[in-house]
Formats: structure tokens, sequence, C-alpha cells
């Protein structure tokens, strides 16, 4: 993974007072540690926007073409983004067993998540 993104990212987590959900991107103003990371890509790029997905308060992550794609899933990193961090994998995988997502998903807090990002910024 990108070093000078791994550092903004894990600073990003560690900012007090945003709100941490599970198993989507975002989800009304929770996020997930990935959906953290479209933010920045954002703030970085000026391209991409958060599209709610019916009355769910789920959003999805669109970046240009990719809005009209069936392969992109709002769980997931959209590729641009995956490809803007240099990541190997749209979950954040770094080895066979462990992933940003799936940490994230099974309550592992920003804080700590910042500190995994840290550690396996070679396998991100």
């Amino acid at each position: 993974m990108n070093r000078e993104i791994a550092t903004d990212w894990a600073n990003d987590l560690r900012t007090e007072g945003i709100l941490q959900g599970q198993g989507y991107l975002r989800q009304g103003e929770r996020y997930c540690c990935l959906g953290r990371l479209c933010n920045l890509y954002q703030t970085a790029t000026g391209k991409g926007k958060w599209v709610p997905q019916g009355t769910s308060a789920v959003y999805k992550f669109v970046i240009g073409e990719e809005e009209l794609s069936d392969y992109y899933d709002d769980q997931t990193l959209p590729h641009l983004v995956q490809d803007w961090a240099e990541m190997q994998a749209p979950n954040g995988r770094w080895d066979l067993f462990h992933a940003l997502s799936h940490e994230n998903d099974n309550g592992a807090s920003f804080p700590t998540i910042a500190d995994l990002i840290e550690a396996h910024v070679e396998e991100l």
C-alpha cells in the first residue's frame, strides 16, 4: 500500500468523533474503515460521491463509470480507490486469514485498525 496514504488513513481513523459501523462502507453517518478511505480519496482527487441505496440508509461510493457497473458493491472498495491507494485487495486483506473489513466488522475499533494498517502497510 502507498505509505503516505496509509499514514493519512491511520491518522483519520484516530480522529475523535467518527462513528464506526459494520457491514457496509457507509450506513447513515457510520463508516467502515474502508468507507473512511473512500472519503480520503474524495478529498485528495475531488472524485466520487456517496449515493443512497433505497431507504435503508446504506450508501454506495461511486466514481464515474463505476456508478453504472454491476461488479461493485457497497461493502468493498471501488477499484479506483483500491488502485489509488495501491492496495492488493478491495477488502484490505493482508494475508490469507486477515482483512481490515473483517477486523472492522468483528468489532475492532478504528484506533486498533489504524495500528493494523501501520503494522501491515507492506502487505496491504
